[in-house]
Order: structure tokens, then sequence, then C-alpha cells
């Protein structure tokens, strides 16, 4: 009962804690009803479920984990949750200090001592782990939501490098390690360890004979002593995700700091520490840290020794990468590669690719980049390329691919020789098509898209209309793999629009209806958007002479349109409509929608006052249709049609002094007109 006797006499204090705690244990969260017999495991054991936080030095929390009070008064948890900082009981509001006494860094197994008397039942502990298919449940703190229950089935008991593990199926994660796995009848029979990242719903716990060996035993470590131990919890994250909040970034840099100290001038340790923390940890916490070390062993062994190198280069990219300006950090990395180079040639292509994209990132280093890139690609283009989609994921072939492509496509993009940018897109895009349908297509075409949609503006912005259209419908592809479909149906309408600017209407049509078909795919699409596709769908069928088509593509353009903010591009649509009203014989619609245009803009469209001056003359309104065609012709002296219509109007009102007029402007604009021998006659006619 040691591990439940206070550190310090309390004294009132202390009976008033247990007290609060022992209220507070009654007052935990109730499971859902209809969960039995879940509901009754939760209720007599979720009390004495703890959550733990660790912090460091300064005092921040810098990981969390699960723990439970077992029979006996004995705190369990896992050996990784508290190994590399100071642990934290927390109950609700109240905060614990205290301390790890026995750890097991093997079968990740550890006891705390804690100040204050927890007045808690213990857990009983099993005796056996329960055989393959027994229900059992899983409680713990999972991102900080306190006593959490899931429940699962065991499937067996798994045994490597002598350490035992407990396979389940009831959900893990981060914030569950060493939080209690428990079987129907309350008892427990393993301790949460982790999770298979690369596998399913594929848990593990510390079985209970672990558990009960590990209690009797006499393990007193109370943290991480030696280099080879710091080594071995910094390898056991290896292909594993422990159901900690880590290990973290901070904690697995503490570990790693820890392992640096203890490997001191060796310069075989050292290698060892800072390659296995590298490996095994995402250190973007200590990143500049970790480029120190990773500089520091290169200089140990000095150019030409490959770990060191690899090491020293990889941790050079990434900090140039995250760096808001990695300018020293290129430069670095080019300068390290130069060197290694001339003390050992290189023909590998990931050395020739990362010095590639060194180089492209400093200016000045253009052509460095591009040799790197040739050297880059003769060696991978060599590399085969399978079939099978399984087997590519992991395929040197296509790997080199898909990431030269992609440095050939920024090079040339920052230089605009845009061919040669879309020549590295497609090399990248290009690997997909060796893929099976049940392959993860994510892996690859990560990124691809924005890469195309971006060649697409490129092409647009110096006039090449028709190469960001397809640019553009690449994108589209893409994304319609992927499922992605609000991007797809933004770079489709994309696609549509720079076709209608190269004035090729049939794919701006078929990219048009493939648009506007993907947003009933999408949420909350972009209506200007849609609209303005809309409006180009009805300019094509006007050419196409179709005026029904133009009057269902048009009224979708007004319902989506925003008068208040695309009144230019509603009175062009209107203006269509107008047209196509007129083509239908509906002259009263027709006049309406023109004047309706009119009114949206400024009324400088000598088209809309052409129409409306169309539909007022079939409508015999021949004042109406004269003071429509009197403005067109002002607007755009050209249009000798205006003028001719205006002439014909004044007849029509019986003024044939001033109609003979317009008659004669008519046929000095267009001698050749073919409405000249009808006029001369009626000139004649006239005695004028």
């Amino acid at each position: 009962m040691r591990n439940a006797k206070p550190l310090l006499a309390l004294a009132t204090a202390g009976l008033l804690l247990m007290v609060f705690l022992s209220s507070n244990a009654l007052m935990s969260q109730s499971p859902p009803d209809g969960q039995e017999p879940g509901a009754a495991i939760y209720r007599d054991a979720a009390s004495s479920v703890l959550w733990i936080e660790v912090l460091d030095a300064s005092g921040s929390v810098v990981g969390t984990g699960s723990g439970f009070l077992a029979e006996g008064g004995q705190v369990l948890t896992s050996a990784h949750v508290v190994a590399t900082g100071t642990p934290r009981v927390r109950l609700g509001p109240v905060a614990l200090n205290a301390r790890a006494e026995r750890l097991d860094l093997k079968q990740d197994l550890a006891t705390l001592t804690i100040e204050g008397e927890l007045a808690l039942a213990g857990l009983p502990l099993a005796q056996h782990s329960p055989p393959p298919g027994t229900s059992v449940w899983v409680i713990g703190n999972p991102q900080g939501l306190e006593r959490t229950i899931t429940s699962g089935t065991t499937s067996g008991t798994r045994t490597e490098d002598g350490v035992s593990y407990l396979q389940l199926s009831a959900p893990v994660s981060p914030g569950s390690s060493g939080g209690p796995v428990l079987t129907a009848d309350g008892k427990v029979v393993g301790l949460v360890r982790m999770t298979l990242r690369t596998g399913q719903n594929l848990n593990f716990a510390v079985p209970v004979e672990a558990i009960r060996a590990f209690l009797a035993g006499d393990v007193a470590q109370r943290s991480v002593e030696t280099f080879q131990e710091a080594i071995q919890l910094l390898a056991q994250e290896s292909g594993l995700s422990f159901a900690s909040e880590g290990l973290s970034d901070p904690r697995g840099c503490a570990l790693a700091r820890s392992a640096i100290s203890m490997a001191g001038s060796d310069k075989e340790r050292w290698l060892q520490a800072t390659s296995t923390a590298w490996k095994h940890f995402r250190v973007t916490d200590c990143l500049d840290e970790h480029l120190g070390w990773a500089r520091k062993t290169y200089l140990m062994f000095g150019a030409g020794h490959e770990e060191s190198f690899a090491l020293y280069s990889a941790a050079l990219m990434a900090g140039a990468r995250r760096a808001s300006d990695g300018t020293d950090l290129w430069r670095e990395a080019v300068q390290a590669m130069e060197q290694e180079d001339k003390v050992r040639p290189r023909a590998d292509w990931r050395f020739w690719a990362d010095l590639a994209e060194a180089a492209e990132n400093l200016p000045g280093m253009g052509a460095t980049a591009e040799h790197a890139l040739e050297r880059a690609a003769a060696p991978c283009m060599q590399l085969a390329l399978p079939s099978d989609g399984p087997e590519l994921q992991a395929n040197e072939g296509g790997q080199c691919r898909n990431r030269i492509g992609l440095l050939v496509f920024a090079h040339f993009s920052a230089q605009g020789k845009l061919d040669a940018a879309r020549a590295g897109l497609g090399i990248a895009t290009n690997v997909r098509e060796t893929q099976s349908e049940d392959f993860e297509l994510s892996r690859w075409l990560a990124g691809l898209e924005e890469h195309w949609l971006a060649l697409a503006n490129s092409y647009f912005q110096v006039g090449r209309f028709a190469d960001a259209s397809n640019a553009a419908a690449t994108a589209a592809d893409l994304w319609v793999e992927l499922g992605t479909w609000h991007s797809a149906f933004e770079a489709r309408c994309a696609a549509a629009f720079y076709a209608g600017r190269a004035h090729n209407d049939d794919d701006a049509l078929r990219h048009g209806r493939d648009c506007i078909a993907l947003s009933n795919r999408v949420e909350n699409p972009d209506t200007l958007l849609l609209g303005i596709i809309h409006a180009s769908l009805s300019r094509i069928f006007q050419a196409r002479g179709l005026p029904d088509q133009v009057l269902v593509h048009t009224q979708q353009a007004l319902a989506l349109l925003d008068p208040e903010k695309n009144r230019s591009l509603m009175g062009s649509v209107l203006e269509k409509r107008a047209s196509a009203l007129l083509d239908l014989q509906r002259p009263s619609e027709a006049l309406a929608a023109a004047q309706e245009a009119l009114q949206l803009t400024d009324g400088s469209d000598a088209s809309t006052h052409f129409v409306a001056g169309s539909a007022a003359f079939d409508l015999r309104d021949f004042t109406t249709a004269e003071r429509y065609f009197r403005k067109a012709a002002e607007l755009n002296p050209s249009n000798s049609a205006a003028l001719y219509n205006v002439a014909l109007c004044l007849e029509n009102r019986g003024f044939r002094s001033d109609a003979a007029l317009w008659y004669r402007k008519y046929l000095k604009l267009a001698p050749n007109g073919e409405k000249r021998p009808a006029i001369e006659k009626t000139l004649h006619e006239w005695g004028m």
C-alpha cells in the first residue's frame, strides 16, 4: 500500500482533499443508456481511471495519457507516458503532483506515487488474458475527453522480441495509453499501449500476466537512465503510435535530447541517437536542434560518409522548407552536396533532385538547378514502372518520376517556359496511368491538381487560352478521380471559360456542361461561376441559331447572378435572351427583356438598343422602334442596318423627307449594300 500513502502530511487540507476526490468520483459522467454490460462496467470502474499530464522542465504540458488505480493501491500507467517528463494526475479541476516510482521500458509499464490519498476503489486484476473473441471495454481519456468508454473484442496474445501484446479491436485514440482493458466481470485484463499506424483497428495492450509480473518484480528505474534505454524508447515509435498524446513533438524532443546527451563524444552513439530520432519522430518542435545535431554528426564523420551525410542533408532540406526564409539553409545544402559530389561522385537521383530543389530556391542558381535536374532525370527514367498499383506505391521509378516532374514544372514555371513546365507536370501526372483501380490515388496525385490549375492561370495571363483550358481540364480530371467535387467543379468551369476565350466553342460547350453537372455534387456551389458558364453557353447557342437553348441558359444565368453586383453581365444575358425571344416571334417579351437590360446597365450597348428597336417594330410601335434604332446608330455609327431601320420607321410613320435622309445615310455608309436597289426604287417613286 506504499503507493497510496501521501508524501507530505497534509493535515486538515489532506482530509478535505480526500473528501473532494471521493465526491468527485461519484460525479463522473455516466455512459449512454442501453449499453449493458458496458454501463455497469463504466459505473463501477470509471472513477478509478486517472487522467495523467506530463510536464517538461518549464512546467508546460507536453503530453497526456491515462492510468488507473489497481488492486493493492498501485497506480499503473504506460512507461512511455511518463518517461520523459514529470507526471501530474488530474481529477476534474484538481491537479496532484506525482512521480514515476518504477518503470519497465521493455514492457512499457510504470507505477506512480501521488501526493495525496486517493479515496477510490482499486480495479481487480484478472489472473489470465481472455481467449480470442472475448468482449472487452477500454476506459481512457482520448484527446483529453475524460473517462470515455469504448468496446471491442480480443484477437489473441502476440509475442515479439520477448514482449507480449494483447490485441484488441476496441477503438484506441491518443490520450488512452495507460488506461485499463476490462472484461464483463469488471476485471483488468490489459493496459492500453498503442495502435499500429498502418493497420485499421489494430490496437494493443500490455496483457495482465505482464502487469502481474511487473508488480511482483523489483524493477526500480525512476527515469531514462542509460543510452540504450533512450534509444529503445525512441525506436519503439517505429511503425507504432502510442495511445498517449504523443510521443508528441515536445516529448520526442526531450527523449532525443536525453539520448544525445548520453551519447557524449562517442560518434557512433551520436549517429545512432540522431538518426534514430530523425527516423522515428516528427521533430518539428525541435527542428533547429536536430539540424544542429545532424550538422555536428556530419562534421564528426566528414564528407564521404553516407549515413551522416544523408541525415545532414535531410535535416537541411526539412529546415529550409519549413523556414519563412530558408535562404541560408538552401545555400548550406547546395554547398554540402557540391562538396559531397567532389569527394564521392554521386549517381543517385535523390541526391540530384535535392540539389535541384535547393538551387531552385536560390537566386542566380538556375543553371545549377537545371544541371541537377538533368543528372536526376537520367537514372530516374531508367527505372521501370510496374503495372500493378500496390507495387507502384513503393516503386522507386514512380517516386522519382513524380518528384522530378514536379521539380521540372517548378523550375520552368519560374522562368516562364510554360511548355517545358507542362512537360514536367505531365511526367509526374502520368505515373497514375499505371495504377490499378484499388490503388490509393491520393498518394500520387496530392498537389498535382493545384499545379495544373496554376499552369492554366499562367497560360491565361499570357493569352494562351486554349492551353489554359487544357491545363484546367486536366486539373478537373484529377480532382474527379480523387472525388474532390468542389475543386473539380471550379476547375471544369475554368476550362469552359478559357475555351470560350479561345473561341473554341466545342470545348467550351463540353466543359461547360460538365461544370454544370458537377455543381450537383457540390454543396453551395459558386453561383457567380455557374452564372458565367450559363451566360457563356447562351452565347454559343445564340451563334448556332438555337434560341430555345439560349432561353434555357439565360434563365439559369439570371437566377444565379446578383443584379446589384453583376449588372453588366446580366445586361449581356438579357440582350441574348431578348434576341432569342425575338427569333421565337415573342416581341413583347423581347422588348421587356431588352428594356430591363438597358435599365441594369449604362445603356451604352448598341446591340441591346437594336434588339429593342426590332421588338418594337414587330409590335408596330414605330415611334419607339425609331428611338431605339437612332440610339443604336449613334452608339455604333458603322451599323448600316440601324440607319436603314430608322428610315423604315420614319417611312411607316409617313415622314418621307426624313426617311429619305436616313436612306441616303445608309447608301453613303454601305454603297454596295443589299438594300441599295430597293432604296433607289423607293426614292425614285417619291421623286427624291
